[in-house]
C-alpha cells in the first residue's frame, strides 16, 4: 500500500489545494498532519511571530480542516513538536515514502524545509513541494521569474492575456 504525508503549513483547506490533490492521486492513503511547533512562542526584537488574531484564525481553521477530513472518513493528526523532529519519525512510523507540502517562501522556512529533505532522503523519503502562495503558477507565467516586468501593470497585462489560474 502506497501511503503518503501531507504536511499543512499554511494551506489549511481540502478545497483548492494542489498539495493534498497531488498527494491523493498518487498515493492509496494519506496522513494529513500539521505540526504546532511553539512558533507563536517565539519573538524577534521582542515582538511575538504570531498575534492573537492569527493565532485564533489558525485555530478555527484547523477545526475546520479537522472537521473536512472526519466528514470524509479522515482524521488530520495535530502534532505538538517541531517538524524537523518530528515529521521524520512519523515517516518511519507509518511507513511514509514520500511527503507533500507547500513549498515556503520566508528565508527561514526554506531553510527549515532544505533540513528536513536533507534528513528525510537519508530515510528514502522523497519530499515533494507544491508553489501555492501565489495566483499564478511560476511555471504558468508567459515568462521566467527572473524576468518578471519592473511595473505591475505590464505583468498584470502579460499574465492575463498568457496565463491561466489553476483551479
Amino acid at each position: 500500500m502506497k501511503r503518503g504525508l501531507v504536511w499543512f503549513t499554511e494551506d489549511l483547506r481540502v478545497d483548492d489545494n494542489e498539495t493534498l490533490l497531488k498527494a491523493i492521486e498518487e498515493n492509496d492513503e494519506i496522513i494529513p498532519v500539521f505540526f504546532l511547533d511553539s512558533y507563536a512562542d517565539k519573538q524577534q526584537f521582542s515582538i511575538p511571530r504570531c498575534g492573537n488574531a492569527r493565532e485564533k484564525f489558525i485555530k478555527e481553521s484547523l477545526m475546520n480542516l479537522q472537521h473536512q477530513f472526519n466528514k470524509r472518513g479522515g482524521t488530520l493528526l495535530v502534532v505538538a513538536g517541531t517538524p524537523n523532529v518530528e515529521l521524520p519519525r512519523l515517516c518511519v512510523e507509518y511507513q511514509i515514502r514520500k511527503v507533500y507540502t507547500k513549498k515556503q517562501v520566508g528565508s527561514e522556512e526554506k531553510i527549515l524545509q532544505y533540513e528536513i529533505k536533507q534528513h528525510l532522503l537519508k530515510l528514502g523519503v522523497d519530499f515533494q513541494t507544491y508553489s501555492t502562495s501565489t495566483l499564478y503558477h511560476p511555471d504558468d507565467l508567459p515568462f521566467s521569474v527572473r524576468d518578471i516586468p519592473m511595473l505591475f501593470t505590464k505583468f498584470r497585462k502579460l499574465a492575463e492575456k498568457e496565463s491561466k489560474v489553476r483551479t
